[in-house]
């Protein structure tokens, strides 16, 4: 090598443990931060029909029908445990009815309006709708077997085969209580 390459070739080596010595030795720069998750508001729900205790409970996020059912001290034996979806999660402000088998539905609990409750309907009522047939009641049955309890009216409009038109036709005559 000659002697004029040697000087450059030193420059660089110098600088280079210079910058490694820099770098191990340097304090570390600003303040780690830290994550933590998003605070998370207790879901609120009501708790109604067939259970011990029916009630306004608190549950936490990522409760399913299931945890709102024991909140409120499980099912009577009345109960049409059946058509209850309980892996369903729940939504904040939802309202869960429990239905009772007919039979053993105390009289204070049967609804005496001329309203079709989406929740408890059977198939036969769904039909007598005007506009519905018994291809949209099947339709609406297999919606809340799939997504649990109507919490609005409005809901139905979510059901395949229920169109505006139709949710007119059917808007003062259905309930979900």
């Amino acid at each position: 090598m000659k002697d004029w390459m040697k000087i450059p070739l030193g420059i660089i080596i110098g600088l280079a443990i210079a910058a490694i010595i820099q770098i191990v030795t340097s304090p570390p720069r600003g303040t780690p931060i830290m994550l933590t998750p998003a605070p998370t508001a207790a879901l609120i729900v009501q708790v109604d029909g067939a259970v011990t205790k029916p009630g306004i409970y608190s549950l936490s996020p990522g409760s399913r029908v299931s945890d709102a059912i024991v909140a409120a001290g499980g099912l009577i034996p009345e109960a049409q445990a059946d058509s209850i979806n309980l892996v369903r999660m729940v939504k904040d402000g939802e309202s869960i009815h429990i239905p009772y088998v007919n039979s053993a539905q105390p009289q204070s609990a049967r609804s005496t309006s001329l309203f079709i409750n989406l929740n408890t309907a059977t198939l036969n009522q769904l039909d007598s709708l005007p506009g519905i047939g018994e291809i949209r009641a099947q339709a609406i049955l297999q919606y809340r077997a799939d997504h649990g309890n109507f919490v609005t009216i409005e809901e139905v409009l979510q059901v395949p085969g229920i169109s505006q038109d139709v949710f007119e036709q059917i808007r003062d005559l259905i309930t979900v209580e």
